[in-house]
């Protein structure tokens, strides 16, 4: 048997669909033992060094059993918004959720050096400012003296939008990323 990505074993047949293309499920899956364990992936993308599979997992039948419960169309495999930080897909911290919501979490580490998150110096200057993007569009939160107030103010606009999003999506994603969304914390090490 074949393994994918060195360690996924592909247990039953019947990963292409009647149009000939790879199942959703299938895809998914191969796509997570991807950022998990493709070094070359990992090169390009520093965030999932450390990422693994529960070992339930390396099994494509019990990932498909799993995502045949959770699956919501269009939605997108996340394995940290449930447990902050967490670096394993498994059943207990794996949820779907939207585009727009996996954005909310992605950081740029590279344009903000050593600073927290949401606070930018420019060079020469003595000031702080804090940012935040929302829906898309940067958006000023003010200039600040010091490094904690402008990091104060980023951390009370994000998680007010998190919150906010997570309303907006209460309906379709699961109770357990609702939950996770609504107590949120960011970080100031985030």
């Amino acid at each position: 048997m074949r393994k994918v990505y060195g360690i996924g074993i592909t247990d039953i047949t019947g990963i292409y669909g009647n149009d000939g293309r790879v199942i959703p499920s299938y895809r998914h899956w191969s796509e997570m033992l991807r950022r998990c364990y493709s070094k070359k992936y990992q090169v390009k993308n520093k965030t999932y060094a450390d990422c693994y599979v529960c070992d339930e997992w390396h099994y494509f039948s019990n990932f498909k059993e799993w995502f045949d419960l959770n699956y919501i169309t269009d939605y997108h495999l996340d394995k940290d918004i449930i447990k902050k930080g967490n670096k394993c897909y498994c059943p207990e911290y794996c949820c779907f959720v939207p585009h727009e919501i996996n954005n909310i979490f992605t950081k740029v580490d590279r344009n903000r050096g050593n600073l927290p998150i949401g606070v930018t110096q420019y060079k020469g200057d003595n000031f702080f400012v804090a940012k935040i993007r929302k829906y898309g569009k940067e958006i000023y939160l003010g200039t600040f003296s010091d490094v904690q107030s402008a990091f104060m103010e980023y951390k009370k606009h994000k998680e007010a939008y998190i919150h906010e999003i997570a309303e907006i999506y209460k309906p379709t994603i699961s109770r357990k990323a609702y939950n996770a969304l609504i107590n949120y914390q960011v970080d100031i090490n985030d």
